[in-house]
Protein backbone atom coordinates (compact mmCIF):
# COMPACT_ATOMS: atom_id res chain seq x y z
CA UNK A 1 0.00 0.00 0.00
CA UNK A 2 1.20 3.48 -0.83
CA UNK A 3 0.15 6.68 0.94
CA UNK A 4 -3.18 7.52 2.50
CA UNK A 5 -6.23 8.97 0.77
CA UNK A 6 -9.83 9.55 1.84
CA UNK A 7 -12.59 8.83 -0.67
CA UNK A 8 -16.22 9.19 0.29
CA UNK A 9 -15.30 9.31 3.96
CA UNK A 10 -13.34 6.04 3.74
CA UNK A 11 -9.60 5.88 4.43
CA UNK A 12 -7.63 3.97 1.83
CA UNK A 13 -4.35 3.74 -0.07
CA UNK A 14 -2.93 2.86 -3.47
CA UNK A 15 -2.50 -0.88 -4.05
CA UNK A 16 0.93 -1.75 -5.46
CA UNK A 17 1.77 -4.93 -7.34
CA UNK A 18 5.03 -5.96 -9.00
CA UNK A 19 4.57 -6.80 -12.68
CA UNK A 20 6.92 -9.44 -14.06
CA UNK A 21 8.02 -8.56 -17.58
CA UNK A 22 9.57 -10.84 -20.16
CA UNK A 23 13.11 -9.79 -20.95
CA UNK A 24 13.14 -6.97 -18.37
CA UNK A 25 13.13 -6.51 -14.62
CA UNK A 26 9.91 -6.26 -12.63
CA UNK A 27 7.94 -3.03 -12.68
CA UNK A 28 5.88 -1.66 -9.80
CA UNK A 29 2.26 -1.03 -10.81
CA UNK A 30 0.01 1.28 -8.80
CA UNK A 31 -3.26 -0.51 -9.48
CA UNK A 32 -5.57 1.95 -7.74
CA UNK A 33 -7.29 2.89 -4.51
CA UNK A 34 -8.51 0.32 -2.00
CA UNK A 35 -9.99 0.90 1.48
CA UNK A 36 -7.75 0.06 4.44
CA UNK A 37 -10.57 -1.42 6.49
CA UNK A 38 -13.07 -4.04 5.45
CA UNK A 39 -12.94 -7.21 3.50
CA UNK A 40 -14.03 -6.02 0.07
CA UNK A 41 -12.81 -8.40 -2.65
CA UNK A 42 -9.90 -7.12 -4.72
CA UNK A 43 -9.65 -8.13 -8.37
CA UNK A 44 -6.51 -10.26 -8.84
CA UNK A 45 -5.80 -10.85 -12.53
CA UNK A 46 -3.74 -13.90 -13.46
CA UNK A 47 -1.75 -14.76 -16.53
CA UNK A 48 -0.80 -12.22 -19.15
CA UNK A 49 -2.17 -8.76 -18.45
CA UNK A 50 -2.10 -5.45 -20.28
CA UNK A 51 -1.78 -2.32 -18.16
CA UNK A 52 -2.42 1.14 -19.53
CA UNK A 53 -1.33 4.10 -17.49
CA UNK A 54 1.31 6.71 -16.96
CA UNK A 55 4.84 6.53 -15.58
CA UNK A 56 5.37 7.90 -12.12
CA UNK A 57 8.98 8.67 -11.19
CA UNK A 58 10.40 7.29 -7.98
CA UNK A 59 10.83 9.54 -4.96
CA UNK A 60 13.25 9.60 -2.09
CA UNK A 61 12.22 10.17 1.50
CA UNK A 62 13.43 13.34 3.17
CA UNK A 63 13.31 14.69 6.71
CA UNK A 64 9.62 15.63 6.36
CA UNK A 65 8.44 12.29 4.93
CA UNK A 66 6.36 9.90 6.98
CA UNK A 67 8.25 6.76 7.92
CA UNK A 68 7.45 3.65 5.91
CA UNK A 69 6.19 0.62 7.86
CA UNK A 70 8.11 -2.10 6.04
CA UNK A 71 6.75 -4.88 8.27
CA UNK A 72 3.16 -4.07 7.34
CA UNK A 73 4.18 -3.21 3.75
CA UNK A 74 2.77 0.30 4.09
CA UNK A 75 4.80 2.97 2.31
CA UNK A 76 4.44 6.73 2.19
CA UNK A 77 7.22 7.48 -0.30
CA UNK A 78 7.18 5.85 -3.72
CA UNK A 79 10.80 4.63 -3.65
CA UNK A 80 11.13 1.39 -5.67
CA UNK A 81 14.61 0.76 -4.21
CA UNK A 82 13.02 0.49 -0.74
CA UNK A 83 9.69 -1.07 -1.75
CA UNK A 84 11.14 -3.82 -3.98
CA UNK A 85 13.10 -5.78 -1.34
CA UNK A 86 10.28 -5.29 1.19
CA UNK A 87 7.68 -6.94 -1.08
CA UNK A 88 10.00 -9.63 -2.40
CA UNK A 89 10.70 -8.02 -5.77
CA UNK A 90 14.28 -6.72 -5.75
CA UNK A 91 15.52 -4.96 -8.85
CA UNK A 92 12.38 -2.92 -9.54
CA UNK A 93 12.61 -0.23 -12.20
CA UNK A 94 13.25 3.23 -10.70
CA UNK A 95 9.71 4.31 -11.64
CA UNK A 96 6.20 2.90 -11.38
CA UNK A 97 3.29 2.54 -13.75
CA UNK A 98 0.08 4.09 -12.42
CA UNK A 99 -2.87 2.25 -13.95
CA UNK A 100 -5.54 4.27 -15.73
CA UNK A 101 -9.07 3.04 -16.19
CA UNK A 102 -12.72 3.71 -15.60
CA UNK A 103 -13.52 3.21 -11.91
CA UNK A 104 -16.51 0.92 -11.49
CA UNK A 105 -18.66 0.98 -8.39
CA UNK A 106 -17.94 -1.99 -6.14
CA UNK A 107 -14.87 -3.14 -8.11
CA UNK A 108 -11.52 -2.80 -6.39
CA UNK A 109 -8.96 -1.45 -6.86
CA UNK A 110 -10.27 1.83 -8.28
CA UNK A 111 -7.71 2.98 -10.90
CA UNK A 112 -6.93 6.61 -11.69
CA UNK A 113 -9.53 8.02 -14.06
CA UNK A 114 -7.24 10.58 -15.71
CA UNK A 115 -3.68 11.80 -15.93
CA UNK A 116 -2.49 13.89 -13.01
CA UNK A 117 -2.62 17.61 -13.61
CA UNK A 118 -0.13 20.13 -12.29
CA UNK A 119 -1.41 22.56 -9.69
CA UNK A 120 -3.00 25.65 -11.22
CA UNK A 121 -2.46 28.44 -8.70
CA UNK A 122 -2.91 31.31 -11.14
CA UNK A 123 -6.09 32.66 -9.56
CA UNK A 124 -4.38 32.73 -6.17
CA UNK A 125 -1.44 34.61 -7.66
CA UNK A 126 -3.76 37.15 -9.32
CA UNK A 127 -5.63 37.78 -6.08
CA UNK A 128 -2.38 38.10 -4.11
CA UNK A 129 -0.55 40.47 -6.45
CA UNK A 130 -3.52 42.67 -7.35
CA UNK A 131 -4.48 42.74 -3.67
CA UNK A 132 -0.97 43.89 -2.78
CA UNK A 133 -1.11 46.54 -5.53
CA UNK A 134 -4.46 47.83 -4.22
CA UNK A 135 -3.11 47.91 -0.65
CA UNK A 136 -0.07 49.89 -1.83
CA UNK A 137 -2.34 52.30 -3.71
CA UNK A 138 -4.41 52.76 -0.54
CA UNK A 139 -1.27 53.53 1.51
CA UNK A 140 -0.12 56.06 -1.11
CA UNK A 141 -3.54 57.78 -1.28
CA UNK A 142 -3.67 58.05 2.51
CA UNK A 143 -0.15 59.51 2.57
CA UNK A 144 -0.92 61.97 -0.26
CA UNK A 145 -4.20 63.10 1.35
CA UNK A 146 -2.51 63.80 4.68
CA UNK A 147 0.36 65.57 2.97
CA UNK A 148 -2.01 67.83 1.00
CA UNK A 149 -4.03 68.72 4.14
CA UNK A 150 -0.95 69.75 6.15
CA UNK A 151 -0.47 73.54 6.37
CA UNK A 152 2.45 74.80 4.49
CA UNK A 153 4.35 76.60 7.29
CA UNK A 154 7.65 76.92 5.56
CA UNK A 155 8.17 79.92 3.30
CA UNK A 156 9.02 79.19 -0.28
CA UNK A 157 11.78 80.93 -2.14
Amino acid sequence: MLGLEVRGGVLGAQLMTPLEREGAGPLLVLRGWVPLEGEAPVDRPEGTVRVEGYLRPGEQADGFSARDDIGKKRFYTMDPAVIGPAIGAPGLAPFALAALGVPQRGVLPMPAASLPRPANNHLGYVITWYGLALAELGVFLTFARRRLKEPDDEPRL
